[in-house]
């Protein structure tokens, strides 16, 4: 009797089966963590929308990252020290803040957003009202996402 030097296919499939199952799994779960991180970050946006609005300066110190930095709509950059004083003094009183056609990315632990956010209130006691489009820069330090970098381009009216 000739015996096979061949493995019997269940024997030699399965640990491919098995890598293929996990390597299924492992996509599926990581689609779903991007998916999750994506939520995270249009929450955060919107949370920060409503912090503004507040001047909920410790909302802000735990959202923004050390190196957090504005662009403004005039091209100034604002580092994040001056961007919170803003708040805390009361020179910068948002009215609204709402945002909308909002897109999250994500890169591994960085997060894109972008959008268009309508702004209403007073700077040093001047009022105004715009609409901008905005990117938003996050990284995922420490177990959350803070805010690294801020860009905003006023939308002209029509």
């Amino acid at each position: 009797m000739l015996m096979s030097s061949c493995p019997t296919p269940h024997i030699a499939f399965g640990p491919v089966l098995m890598a293929l199952a996990l390597a299924g799994c492992s996509a599926a779960s990581t689609r779903s963590s991007v998916l999750d991180d994506q939520k995270s970050l249009l929450a955060l946006q919107d949370q920060w929308a409503a912090a503004r609005v507040r001047r909920d300066v410790p909302f802000l110190e735990h959202l923004y990252a050390k190196e957090f930095r504005v662009t403004s709509l005039t091209g100034a950059v604002v580092d994040r020290a001056t961007d919170i004083a803003n708040f805390a003094s009361g020179d910068l009183k948002p009215e609204q803040v709402s945002d909308d056609d909002m897109t999250a990315t994500v890169y591994g632990d960085t997060g894109l957003v972008t959008g268009r956010e309508f702004m209403k209130g007073t700077y040093k006691g001047r009022f105004g009202e715009f609409t901008v489009r905005f990117t938003n820069v996050y990284v995922r330090r420490e177990g959350r996402w803070q805010l690294v970098a801020h860009q905003a381009t006023q939308i002209s009216k029509k």
